[in-house]
């Protein structure tokens, strides 16, 4: 787990004479300095001043230049990148700042009861939101781990708070570290080490291609990158979460699977959860259960249920529809008859007349989206699918 967080800073020392000696004492004098190890930047706040704020080196340089100080930019920045200045983790000091979990109050359940689902998903729902939140926080907090899934919430409807629910969840303290969409570019990835949640908006505006670049970009744990103004590539911890909407029912569209995104269909929001919960206590629970080793990732028996449960959530094609229709799976051992592609294809068209045109790559990816294996048929050893024929 990530060490203590402190908030002591180097003290000022007047013995010096040289350059550095003068930039250092009229810094730590006037100033409070550190360096934020998620956003990268320094930041700074006069002595009397209450707050901090991202430190532009060029207005310090130049207000030192006019109070007498003649020195390097380079000088100011080597100082400001040394071990003198304090650096600090926006997260660790969130959490360990939250106040203490009483150990029974649920409130993160209290923040579930504000989502209406069908009665028969309220369970499922309960027990993922909660483990994704503490996901949330071991992936903020621990280096070597990320958050493998996606929590999307999906509904038919505009305005029906998905989003704001999204948005809610990221507390006032840490407001800065919540991102909105995002790409695959070099930008887009910083943005999974500088927040602490990506909101994946709407995700039924996204391309096929799109959608699968997301899906990589759940599997990263670090990024090696240069980062702005930077000379060489940094490797950066990963550390945001996604969670998302859509009011697309069928968005979907990986043949290889679905395991990354946790779907959950919706049937309205109660808005009156703004006013009654206080999402730093929900962060608490999440936090406590975190550090008293509750078990947040999914069991093998949670990623095959979900899978089956994503199905619905698929983009359906022709193609898959007709397989589904007249075919099923079976094995080496149990199986109705061997069919190749080709022989699937000519199948379909008999079954269908000939009046569907049909896609190879299409038939290729329903098969697989069914859970069809390719296997290879001896003694021919043609490769196909062991297959039972519904008609």
């Amino acid at each position: 787990m990530a060490g203590k967080q402190t908030d002591e800073k180097p003290k000022s020392k007047k013995s010096g004479t040289n350059k550095f000696h003068l930039v250092r004492d009229y810094l730590l004098e006037n100033f409070d300095i550190r360096y934020n190890n998620v956003s990268t930047n320094f930041e700074y706040k006069e002595k009397d001043q209450q707050f901090y704020e991202p430190m532009n080196e060029n207005d310090i340089f130049i207000k030192m230049q006019l109070d007498g100080l003649s020195f390097s930019l380079s000088n100011l920045v080597a100082f400001l990148k040394s071990s003198m200045v304090h650096r600090y983790n926006p997260f660790i000091q969130y959490f360990e700042s939250l106040p203490l979990w009483d150990g029974k109050t649920d409130f993160i359940q209290e923040l579930v009861s504000f989502v209406n689902l069908k009665p028969e998903l309220c369970d499922r729902f309960d027990k993922h939101f909660k483990k994704w939140l503490v996901r949330v926080v071991k992936c903020a907090l621990v280096d070597s781990y990320f958050n493998k899934q996606a929590f999307i919430l999906v509904h038919d409807k505009q305005n029906s708070g998905k989003s704001t629910f999204c948005r809610f969840l990221c507390p006032p303290s840490l407001k800065n570290y919540i991102a909105e969409n995002l790409s695959i570019d070099k930008d887009s990835r910083i943005l999974l080490t500088t927040n602490l949640l990506i909101n994946l908006d709407e995700l039924s505006t996204l391309s096929k291609v799109e959608i699968n670049s997301l899906k990589s970009l759940f599997s990263k744990d670090k990024i090696n990158d240069r980062l702005p103004y930077d000379r060489k590539n940094s490797i950066i911890p990963r550390r945001a979460s996604f969670i998302g909407s859509t009011n697309q029912a069928e968005f979907l569209n990986d043949e290889s699977g679905s395991v990354r995104w946790l779907c959950f269909e919706i049937r309205s929001i109660d808005w009156s959860y703004k006013e009654k919960v206080n999402i730093d206590n929900v962060w608490a629970q999440a936090y406590t259960l975190y550090k008293s080793g509750f078990h947040c990732d999914l069991t093998p028996e949670e990623i095959k249920e979900n899978e089956e449960y994503n199905r619905q959530f698929n983009i359906t094609t022709t193609e898959f529809e007709l397989i589904h229709k007249y075919l099923s799976p079976g094995t080496r051992e149990n199986h109705g008859c061997f069919m190749t592609a080709t022989d699937i294809l000519l199948y379909i068209a008999e079954q269908t007349g000939g009046k569907v045109k049909l896609n190879n790559i299409n038939v290729g990816r329903a098969l697989k989206m069914l859970s069809f294996a390719r296997d290879k048929n001896y003694p021919d050893k043609n490769y196909g699918y062991f297959v039972f024929k519904k008609i």
